[in-house]
């Protein structure tokens, strides 16, 4: 989830892989009905940190 917010943020796009992402995340929410909010919470704070210690191209140009 993370990779998705940072790549929509940033315009990066990539090669997903629905089947496996999907597999591996109806496994979890089989075992932990509550690990979907944690998850998208964990990422988007990870997002956020990551994108505050980005340098942009006009910061790098100073």
């Amino acid at each position: 989830m993370g990779s998705a917010f940072l790549c929509a943020q940033l315009g990066v796009t990539g090669n997903v892989q629905h089947e496996n992402y999907i597999g591996a995340w109806l496994k979890i929410l089989r075992a932990d009905k509550k690990a979907l909010f944690s998850a998208c919470r964990q990422a988007r704070e990870a997002t956020e940190y990551l994108l505050s210690v980005h340098d942009t191209p006009a910061e790098k140009a100073a």
